[in-house]
C-alpha cells in the first residue's frame, strides 16, 4: 500500500527503472537515458515540461525504495517523466553533445528549476503494480 498522502521527492534520490516494461532490461542510468531519448520522445516530453514550468499537476510518480540505495527509490511509473526532469537539472546526462545542448537551451529557458516532484511511494512494486496497470491496461481484465 502506499503512503497516506504524496511525498515530495528530490531528483536527486529517483532512479530510472532498468525494468521498466516500455524497455528491455538495461544496466545502468546512462543507457535508460539513451533509450528513452532515442526511442522514447523524452525531448518533446522535456519541451514540454520546459514551456510549462513542470509536469502535470495531476499525474503523479510512483516509486518505491530502491532495493540498494538506502535512500533511494526506483521509479516504477513515470520513467520518461523523471529521465526529462533530470535531463533539464543536469543536460551533461544526455549521451551526445547536440542532445547536451538541446536539453542545456530548454533548461535556460524554464522560469525555475524543478529539483523536487509529488510522488506516491508504495511498499512494492507489487503494491504499485495495481495502479499503474490499470492506468496502463484499463478493464482489460
Amino acid at each position: 500500500m502506499a503512503n497516506q498522502a504524496p511525498q515530495q521527492v528530490s531528483l536527486t534520490r529517483i532512479y530510472l527503472d532498468p525494468e521498466n516494461p516500455r524497455h528491455e532490461t538495461l544496466p545502468d542510468e546512462p543507457s535508460i537515458i539513451k533509450h528513452l531519448v532515442s526511442k522514447e520522445k523524452v525531448r518533446a516530453l522535456a519541451k514540454s515540461i520546459a514551456e510549462e514550468g513542470g509536469t502535470s499537476p495531476i499525474e503523479l510518480v510512483a516509486l518505491v525504495q530502491h532495493p540498494k540505495v538506502k535512500t533511494g527509490y526506483v521509479v516504477v511509473e513515470g520513467n520518461r517523466r523523471i529521465c526529462a526532469l533530470k535531463l533539464l537539472q543536469d543536460p551533461d546526462k544526455a549521451g551526445s553533445e547536440k542532445e547536451k545542448r538541446y536539453f542545456a537551451n530548454l533548461a535556460q529557458g524554464m522560469p525555475h528549476a524543478i529539483n523536487k516532484v509529488n510522488a506516491m511511494v508504495f511498499d512494492s512494486r507489487d503494491a504499485a503494480r495495481r495502479w499503474f496497470a490499470l492506468r496502463h491496461e484499463g478493464e482489460q481484465d
